[in-house]
């Protein structure tokens, strides 16, 4: 019979504004997107030497930890959770991974996973999980190996379960949310590596930085616009913000036909506003649409052949979901 050691679950994240952006200490809005989860399961196992197994069906991965290189990051994880415990002996444990977030879909899937594998095994060995705040830092240390220059807005919006505003190496700002707010995301079923569209967007950045940086405070404006109309519930103000950052990421070469077609459909069928959402080259998008809107933006989304489609709302409950 099995013998359940302990559970924890992680959701994944969307950018509403300010992605790449936020790499170079502008900010960004970012919403924890609770229907989709990670979660990780911690069982005992009967194996030799007390040893860590992981058992990861999405990355079809079943093994020891002890195998993988010191640089994976699910051992980077494990280890340095480890090092935060105060219980350094243990039995033989199985951790098992699920997760409804697709991989390199910009919805923070690795962040997720890191963050929900940390609480689930620090809960184990000392009975509770670690603070939310070393629970962060923890997960930043993993988004390095996942991205190389993470701005840590992943780690951090997922962490908290709150919608964010976030600035690099300044303390983050809790976002209330002063109307409700309706979402759909689409997937394009293409998946993109973060660490790839970064070092894109870097390179271009280092052959015309003028051009780039006028770009990047042209979003850090539109943060800032956005910011101040998700508080006091201006929808329209956010959905000029939205249209305006979609045109700002394709001038900087990170979306492409899928990500475009499925924002052109969205906003043909109804939406206010739509955009990609994370490092861009594929993965998904937003739309912003109204209680009215919602279903019919869904359904051509749906048409037009997106892998994925589910809506959402933000409440006005000062920062909930």
């Amino acid at each position: 019979m099995t013998e359940y050691l302990s559970t924890a679950t992680a959701p994944g994240k969307a950018i509403l504004l300010g992605e790449h952006a936020v790499v170079y200490g502008k900010p960004a809005i970012a919403i924890p997107v609770s229907q989709l989860r990670v979660e990780v399961t911690i069982e005992k196992f009967r194996c030799p030497d007390n040893e860590i197994w992981i058992d990861s069906p999405v990355v079809r991965l079943y093994k020891n930890v002890k195998d993988l290189p010191f640089e994976n990051p699910l051992r980077l994880a494990i280890d340095l959770t480890k090092d935060r415990c105060t219980t350094k002996t243990f039995s033989g444990m199985m951790i098992r991974i699920n997760s409804a977030l697709p991989i390199g879909g910009g919805m923070g899937s690795g962040a997720a996973v890191s963050c929900a594998l940390i609480r689930a095994l620090s809960t184990c060995l000392d009975g509770q999980a670690l603070p939310a705040e070393t629970v962060n830092a923890l997960a930043f240390e993993v988004e390095k190996i996942h991205h190389g220059n993470p701005s840590g807005v992943d780690n951090t919006v997922i962490t908290y379960e709150q919608p964010i505003y976030f600035k690099r190496n300044t303390p983050m700002k809790m976002v209330q949310v002063g109307t409700p707010i309706h979402l759909v995301i689409a997937d394009t079923g293409i998946n993109s590596a973060t660490s790839t569209m970064v070092n894109g967007v870097r390179k271009r950045y280092e052959q015309d930085k003028e051009r780039y940086q006028g770009i990047f405070d042209s979003i850090e404006n539109l943060v800032d616009k956005a910011h101040q109309a998700i508080e006091i519930g201006d929808i329209n103000t956010l959905a000029m913000t939205m249209n305006e950052n979609h045109r700002l990421l394709q001038a900087m070469e990170v979306s492409s036909f899928s990500l475009d077609r499925l924002v052109k459909t969205a906003i043909t069928a109804g939406a206010l506003a739509a955009k990609l959402i994370g490092a861009g080259g594929g993965g998904n998008m937003i739309a912003l649409c109204t209680t009215e809107t919602t279903k019919p933006v869904s359904q051509a989304l749906n048409a037009i052949g997106a892998v994925r489609v589910f809506s959402f709302s933000l409440a006005d409950n000062k920062g909930g979901i």
